[in-house]
C-alpha cells in the first residue's frame, strides 16, 4: 500500500467519524424526553430559565400567579414543570405523569 493510499484512507477515517459525531448531537429545543433529561439533570445554581428555553422551547402552560410556573410536555407523556420567579432564575424543575413515581425533582434552588 503506498503513502498515498494510507494517507486517503486516514482522511476518510476521520472524515467519517467526525460526521458521525456532529450527527449524534441532539438538536434543540427538544421535548424528547431521552434528549432533555440529562440535559436538565445538569441544570446548576448558575444556570438561568433562558437555558431551560435552549433545551425545551417555549411552554405549553403558565399555571403561575405572581411566579412563573411553566409546564412541557414530553413525548413520553411526562410533564416538566419549571419555576422561576423573574423569568430568569430558576427555582425549581420537577418531572411528573405516567411512569414517575410521585414528583421528579430535578433541580432545586438552594
Amino acid at each position: 500500500m503506498t503513502v498515498r493510499a494510507v494517507l486517503l484512507i486516514a482522511l476518510a477515517a476521520f472524515l467519517f467519524t467526525g460526521f458521525v459525531r456532529a450527527g449524534d448531537a441532539p438538536k434543540l429545543p427538544s421535548r424528547k424526553a431521552t434528549v432533555v433529561l440529562p440535559l436538565l439533570k445538569q441544570f446548576s445554581q448558575k444556570d438561568t430559565y433562558p437555558k431551560i428555553e435552549e433545551i425545551l422551547g417555549k411552554p405549553d402552560m403558565d399555571i403561575g400567579s405572581g411566579i412563573y410556573i411553566y409546564v412541557f410536555r414530553l413525548d413520553d407523556s411526562t410533564s416538566i414543570t419549571v419555576g422561576t420567579a423573574d423569568r430568569n432564575s430558576v427555582f425549581g424543575i420537577s418531572r411528573t405523569g405516567h411512569g414517575v413515581n410521585g414528583t421528579q425533582v430535578i433541580f432545586r434552588h438552594k
